[in-house]
């Protein structure tokens, strides 16, 4: 009996702990989810943000419509100004773009003075809208003008008896051949002055008659191509233009000069004086203008059958030959120029040639 007592107490226990054990859990489940339900219907907690938010002002609902729609102030004119704009017509806003231009140049009219256009001169122009311009130098044509060109020329006269008018100096730099030749340094230039002299077997007349033409010059002067006589008062006093060829690759020279003849009646020396005169012609294209030129040359009787020449100068080629060079040359031209005269004879075709200043010294 008491086995069986135990047994069943036992039993009784181990099922009053199953029992206990599941009305435990049922407990622990039930009140789970009474938290979890509690917890959803909990508000979420606030954040707290960076953030500043503008605060909306709140509107009165007892406000009229008219401030309920909020325009702002800005916006009316550029709204206003749509409206003209639709409503004026594109030839209407030309006309009155027309009237504001007009409005505005009004006040530029009434500072300038009306003239007529017809009517109006050079001189007005010149006064109101430009400046006057330099007026440009005119090629002598009338007298006063002539007058001018004369008043030039006499300069040049003094300068070439100031720079040809002293004997003194000379520097012989050569003798050959018959031709003495000699150079001495002047103020007219940085180019010297040359001198040849030599005596030519020849008649003083036939001489005379020969060097006084001017077309005579391309038989014999040194690099003369071409001369022609451009105006001529007599056989003492003329204009001559002449080219002179140098070798290549020296571009050709022209030059114009003026010439006069007169003879010594003490010493029956017959005299050439010669200057340049580059402004008298215009200048042609591929040549270039020689702008300084003094010649003289000195014709003297030595006996009936002898003449003696003195041919002198100073000449600048002009361009760009440098002064060493046209230096180093410089006896080239007296020196081939006479030996021209003696060795061609060109002269001999003017025998018995008058020349109207010239009468016959006695030796």
């Amino acid at each position: 009996m008491e086995n069986h007592k135990d047994i069943s107490d036992n039993i009784n226990r181990k099922s009053r702990s199953i029992y206990t054990f599941i009305i435990c859990f049922l407990l622990v489940i039930i009140s789970s989810l009474v938290f979890t339900h509690q917890d959803q219907q909990k508000p979420a907690p606030a954040v707290p943000s960076t953030t500043v938010e503008k605060e909306i002002p709140a509107v009165d609902a007892k406000q009229p419509e008219k401030d309920k729609a909020f325009v702002p102030k800005n916006t009316e004119p550029r709204q206003q100004e749509k409206k003209d704009k639709v409503a004026v017509p594109k030839n209407t806003r030309l006309q009155q773009q027309k009237k504001s231009i007009t409005k505005d140049k009004e006040p530029l009219r009434k500072e300038l003075p009306e003239t007529n256009i017809k009517n109006q001169t050079a001189e007005t122009d010149i006064e109101t809208l430009e400046p006057a311009e330099k007026p440009v130098p005119k090629i002598p044509t009338s007298e006063k003008d002539a007058s001018i060109k004369e008043d030039n020329e006499a300069a040049d006269w003094k300068l070439f008896h100031e720079t040809m008018g002293d004997d003194n100096g000379w520097k012989l730099i050569e003798d050959e051949n018959g031709v003495a030749i000699y150079t001495r340094k002047t103020s007219a230039s940085d180019i010297k002055a040359f001198r040849g002299v030599t005596e030519v077997e020849a008649d003083f007349n036939t001489m005379v008659a020969f060097l006084v033409d001017g077309n005579s010059y391309p038989s014999y002067v040194y690099l003369c191509n071409k001369a022609k006589i451009l105006k001529q008062k007599d056989d003492s006093d003329f204009y001559l233009y002449s080219v002179n060829v140098p070798p290549w690759p020296v571009k050709k020279r022209d030059s114009v000069a003026h010439s006069r003849w007169h003879r010594n009646a003490e010493t029956n020396e017959v005299i050439m004086e010669c200057i340049g005169v580059p402004k008298l012609v215009p200048e042609k294209k591929g040549l270039v203008r020689i702008p300084l030129l003094f010649v003289r040359i000195v014709v003297t009787p030595k006996s009936k059958t002898h003449v003696g020449i003195i041919f002198e100068g100073v000449a600048d080629p002009g361009g760009l030959i440098p002064d060493c060079v046209s230096n180093f040359c410089i006896k080239q031209s007296p020196r081939s120029t006479l030996r021209n005269i003696i060795d061609k004879r060109p002269f001999e075709k003017y025998t018995g040639k008058k020349v109207s200043f010239l009468e016959t010294p006695s030796p």
